[in-house]
């Protein structure tokens, strides 16, 4: 029996997909921010309040950092394990 994925557990890895698809060969704080926009964007609408992107640290700006926030008992090693692929 296969677990299906809940629609905001669907989104959010859209959301983390779009976001590492778009920060691929990025090399400077200012690319991960518009890499980080677009994908926010892409997912969660056009109007969507601006956010700062927080890098790694400042001397690697290219590895990308992302969080997904999901509640107690959201299914988040489900999740994870869907990431994989």
């Amino acid at each position: 029996m296969a677990l299906e994925l809940k629609p905001y557990q669907r989104s959010a890895l859209e959301a983390l997909s779009a976001f590492l698809s778009a920060a691929r060969g990025q090399c400077s704080h200012a690319d991960m921010q518009a890499a980080f926009d677009a994908a926010r964007r892409q997912t969660m609408g056009e109007h969507v309040p601006a956010a700062a992107y927080r890098p790694f640290t400042a001397s690697q700006p290219e590895v990308p950092v992302a969080c997904i926030r999901i509640p107690t008992g959201g299914g988040k090693t489900l999740m994870a394990a869907h990431a994989i692929d």
